[in-house]
């Protein structure tokens, strides 16, 4: 089959390689219907614990083809997603409904094990892993669902916003726009969202923001300490992964707020803890779990969440000739049609 893989050099190529196969009874195989982008990518690059061949893309849609025997909760046609984080179903941590900690899973899809960019993909734990798509949402409307909009779902949550809040968005990547359409679930007075690019702010005016900041042009440090009659936001969510972008979510923040960060970070940065603790902040961090993927999906079929604007160019799976097609202001989200 047709898959694109990590070249072992910071950069992507399409391979023909063998098709999965079935390795436990718990497994499923999915003919991939679409997949795409993550600006993950470029943090994976210079991980060990993605080797060279790995097929990334923890982000698709699937029809199963086949499974296990073990396998009761889907069949052999049915429409699904998978997971944000595999998890077995049956560990200490799963059990409390922590995914992301499970002893023989958390983050594997598209690191450490195969994911989706390719014509088929194996799922580890079929039944706890696969969600249905329903019926009235194309593929393209439902592949956020596996981790970008769980992403910007426990971005809003985990700031724990009020109605009437003043809310900050840092980064209007894919998971900044996920994060600003989940937040409006919670009725806030008004989301603000920063960025560098022109074009992310763009999108993010589409989705309904109240106000953008042009980091490039505007102090953004100044621009949102002026929101909330002068106190700062009461919420911000750090979706932007840099230093940067973390440190100014901490220092923005009005005092006794919260600070949810979900952008990926793989540096150790000198955290100001003498805003976090003399302000009194509430910080909140970690890999999303994924289990309201079903409701997510629920929101997304009735309409309450438009996530159309996120995805950007669609290109076959085989002409994809190295990382920069999937990397571009414009394209929060590239779509990868892994059957051309």
């Amino acid at each position: 089959m047709n898959a694109l893989v990590f070249d072992g050099d910071d950069d992507y190529e399409v391979r023909d390689v063998p098709e999965p196969e079935l390795e436990a009874p718990t497994d499923a195989i999915l003919e991939v219907r679409c997949a795409v982008s993550s600006g993950t990518d470029k943090h994976l690059f210079d991980d060990p614990a993605v080797e060279e061949g790995r097929i990334l893309g923890p982000e698709f849609v699937g029809v199963v083809h086949e499974t296990g025997e073990a396998v009761t909760a889907v069949e052999v046609g049915d429409r699904v997603v998978p997971a944000t984080m595999t998890h077995c179903g049956d560990c200490f941590y799963c059990e409390r409904g922590e995914w992301a900690n499970c002893t023989d899973g958390g983050w594997e899809l598209g690191y450490t094990r195969d994911g989706g960019r390719a014509e088929y993909a194996r799922i580890r734990y079929a039944d706890e892993n696969l969600f249905h798509v329903p019926d009235g949402l194309s593929d393209e409307e439902a592949v956020l669902a596996g981790s970008s909009l769980p992403t910007g779902w426990d971005g809003a949550r985990r700031g724990d916003i009020d109605p009437g809040d003043t809310v900050a968005i840092v980064g209007a990547g894919a998971i900044g726009l996920c994060t600003l359409a989940c937040a409006d679930l919670y009725g806030p007075l008004e989301v603000v969202v920063t960025d560098l690019l022109d074009a992310r702010l763009e999108l993010a005016d589409r989705m309904g923001a109240d106000g953008t900041v042009d980091a490039s042009e505007t102090d953004p440090l100044e621009a949102l300490r002026e929101l909330n009659d002068g106190h700062g936001p009461d919420v911000v969510v750090e979706a932007g992964g840099f230093e940067e972008t973390y440190e100014l979510a901490l220092r923005a923040v009005r005092p006794g707020g919260t600070v949810s960060v979900i952008a990926y970070h793989d540096d150790t940065y000198g955290t100001p803890f003498g805003d976090v603790w003399s302000k009194n902040l509430t910080v909140e961090w970690g890999y999303v779990d994924g289990i309201d993927v079903p409701k997510a999906l629920s929101l997304v079929d009735a309409g309450r969440l438009d996530l159309d604007p996120v995805l950007g160019e669609r290109v076959a799976l085989t002409d994809i000739e190295g990382f920069d097609r999937l990397e571009s202001p414009e394209n929060p989200k590239v779509v990868i049609d892994t059957q051309r």
